[in-house]
């Protein structure tokens, strides 16, 4: 199979491992951090086909997820790190920090085939307890109808409101899937991984009670916090030093 382009048939069956790749590619992302799995191989194999997407081979899943935060801390955009069921045990010290550090980070982990769990075999991992309290939002995906859906959804939650980091656990047979359409992973807005994409910002009555207090008051502090950093509120938060 050659170079998938946009402006093939919509219609044409793909793997969804190469839907994946192309599904983060149109949002934005350009590097993958991790270690290959069996379980992702299909995954791999769509990164090769999409051009404008990566992978970076770490030394361990440890540090595919450090790689991940710190991309994310130093670009604003979403970090991506991907690893096996079991390499994936080596996520919750990285996802930690990016959790405390409101770093959006997307942690993509393959394992069993839907149909070989809870049989004891290795790999059946319960990666979701592992990662739920680490994260945002944990979800396994044991159906490829769900995954453009479920990776729309992470995206938002890792870049938006307060950033952090989220986790999809995907089935070595939806990553192999062949029967999903080119045109399921082409998102709609594209381009919209950064977390200065889709700023909170307080209601007009907030903003005009705070800019009274502040009249009021008589030696005023500004406490800068992470949300000021994500926002980029450098030269506000300047003007408004000088005008106090």
């Amino acid at each position: 199979m050659g170079r998938i382009k946009l402006n093939e048939n919509l219609k044409e069956n793909i793997r969804t491992g190469h839907g994946l790749a192309l599904f983060l590619k149109e949002h934005g992302v350009e590097y993958v951090f991790g270690i290959p799995d069996g379980h992702t191989l299909a995954f791999y194999d769509g990164i090769l086909q999409i051009e404008g997407i990566e992978h970076i081979l770490l030394n361990d899943e440890r540090s595919a997820a450090f790689a991940a935060d710190a991309y994310a801390r130093v670009t604003g955009m979403l970090g991506v790190c991907d690893a096996g069921s079991a390499g994936s045990m080596n996520f919750p010290v990285a996802l930690s920090e990016a959790n405390g550090s409101a770093s959006p980070v997307l942690a993509l982990v393959g394992t069993i085939k839907s149909k070989e769990s809870l049989r004891n075999i290795p790999h059946d991992i319960n990666v979701e307890d592992t990662l739920t309290p680490l994260t945002k939002w944990c979800e396994k995906v044991v159906d490829s109808d769900y995954l453009p859906r479920f990776l729309s959804y992470a995206i938002k939650l890792a870049t938006t409101g307060r950033p952090g980091p989220v986790s999809l656990v995907i089935s070595e047979d939806v990553f192999t899937e062949e029967k999903k359409e080119l045109g399921d992973f082409i998102p709609q807005v594209r381009g919209s991984c950064s977390i200065n994409s889709c700023r909170p910002v307080a209601a007009r009555g907030e903003i005009d009670e705070a800019l009274n207090m502040i009249r009021r008051s008589k030696q005023p502090v500004i406490y800068a916090g992470g949300g000021a950093v994500l926002s980029g509120a450098f030269t506000e938060i300047a003007e408004l030093s000088r005008f106090l």
